[in-house]
């Protein structure tokens, strides 16, 4: 079964190589920042069917010739009418985290045409936790993130060490240290779009939901430069937390 194998640019449309089950590869142009699954289904008609998104189309499922790199889409998760230039799109970047360490993660601008900021003002930071805990930061339109970036907010949505994408050495640096390197890379990546002049330094705030809710929960004014946090996750309560009457706990907190 043919195999697409991306590379080049994160966050932007990167090429891809198609890779048959013989061995043959096949590189091909695709206007995609993310593919799902990148073991494609062969159909009658030779074409391949995945399903693609990117930084400013929702997830689709397409057919692609492997021969010409032409593109069908078959039906779109989500049929929006959004003018691209109120979407933010974002950019990947490294930043230097505990033990001489590199951590990634991708950076969204505040993004509307209709507003500008004061001369000098830096924009309030929402760093995100992704879950899993051995999940990652895929590429694709988020409305969630859009939500914020709109409304003059920067977003870090970070790939802290753990995260799959990186290799193995980088994905086991969560063993026996969960909620300890996730939630020092989400400080250190914040930390460093401010000491970068990218974001201000006095408006920073945190979120994660399931596995991710580590790092908001862990956060402390020794540690963490944020104001709140809030986190979501479906474990059961934990007794430094408020109880509620649901299934989910939930929590906010306000320096």
């Amino acid at each position: 079964m043919p195999t697409l194998a991306p590379y080049g640019s994160w966050a932007s449309p990167i090429s891809v190589e198609l890779v048959s089950s013989a061995g043959r590869v096949t590189p091909l142009e695709l206007p995609y920042t993310s593919f799902y699954p990148t073991r494609l289904r062969s159909l009658a008609s030779g074409r391949l069917a995945t399903f693609a998104a990117s930084s400013t189309e929702p997830t689709a499922l397409v057919l692609v010739d492997p021969d010409s790199g032409a593109v069908e889409v078959v039906r779109r998760g989500q049929e929006l009418d959004l003018d691209p230039a109120y979407l933010s799109v974002p950019r990947p970047v490294e930043f230097p985290t505990e033990g001489g360490q590199t951590a990634h993660a991708l950076y969204y601008p505040p993004t509307n045409p209709d507003f500008e900021a004061a001369p000098g003002e830096r924009p309030p930071l929402l760093v995100v936790s992704h879950g899993g805990p051995t999940d990652q930061v895929v590429d694709r339109l988020s409305l969630a993130v859009q939500f914020f970036t709109s409304r003059g907010f920067a977003v870090a949505d970070v790939d802290y060490g753990g995260s799959t994408g990186y290799g193995r050495a980088y994905r086991e640096r969560l063993n026996g240290n969960w909620g300890v390197v996730d939630t020092l890379d989400c400080i250190n990546a914040a930390r460093q779009l401010a000491a970068a002049g990218e974001v201000d330094g006095e408006r920073l705030a945190i979120r994660g939901g399931s596995a991710a809710a580590t790092p908001p929960c862990a956060r402390s004014p020794s540690t963490t430069p944020s104001r709140p946090a809030r986190a979501t996750t479906a474990w059961p309560t934990w007794r430094r937390w408020p109880a509620t009457p649901t299934s989910s706990s939930r929590a906010i907190w306000t320096a």
